[in-house]
């Protein structure tokens, strides 16, 4: 009779069939994505003041335009980084049953690693080439020093706006490749895991047919 207060068992069932990961991840996802879209809106902003800021101390019309064709670029990143994360928390949520609980999730997780730091890195050298080329600042001097910026490159002129889209871009696909790799080999370790039991299951299979032989 009092088996039927004790809800533990049955919670612990829920949790290894995966689904209670895969919809807390998914929830945890989008609230990301909603943190991402009011961050990214807040530094939008402070982008503009920065933006004016260097105008009043450099007085030319060329730190506008470049900043204008950033401030666009930002708001193309963010909706990248949104609609990325919005995206694979889906995924994640209508992942199949494999018996794997958290090895599907940490593999999608691995190329939503790498998607989201390719936007940023793809951001980060296309913007800094453009307003490099408009007014020979740097744009990690926008962003505040930000990680992410491409390397102080404004000495170099026009070949060093070419330099900075050309390392943002080849970042950007280093990082899709090693993250795309590593969930690869996630997928990969499962398969060696199924295989075996396969084969153990075979083997034992035959083993027992010359038992009773």
């Amino acid at each position: 009779m009092l088996t039927k207060y004790f809800f533990m068992k049955k919670a612990l069932e829920l949790i290894s069939q995966g689904f209670i990961f895969k919809k807390v991840y998914g929830i945890l996802l989008r609230i990301l994505a909603v943190l991402v879209g009011l961050g990214g809106a807040v530094l939008w902003i402070f982008g503009w003041k920065e933006i004016f800021s260097f105008y009043d101390y450099l007085n030319t019309t060329s730190i506008i335009l470049g900043g204008i064709i950033v401030e666009l670029l930002m708001v193309i990143l963010i909706y990248c980084l949104v609609h990325t994360l919005w995206i694979r928390a889906h995924d994640i949520e209508a992942l199949p049953e494999t018996g794997y609980s958290i090895v599907p999730i940490v593999s999608t997780s691995f190329k939503l690693a790498g998607e989201l730091l390719a936007c940023i890195w793809v951001f980060s050298g296309v913007g800094g080439g453009i307003f490099l080329w408009f007014t020979g600042v740097d744009l990690a001097r926008i962003l505040g020093n930000a990680f992410f910026a491409v390397p102080n490159l404004g000495s170099y002129g026009f070949l060093g706006g070419l330099a900075s889209i050309f390392i943002g871009v080849l970042l950007a696909f280093t990082n899709l490749m090693v993250a795309y790799f590593f969930a690869e080999i996630t997928v990969v370790l499962v398969d060696i895991a199924n295989n075996t039991k396969v084969d153990n299951a075979h083997l034992k299979s035959v083993a027992a047919t010359k038992d009773s032989d």
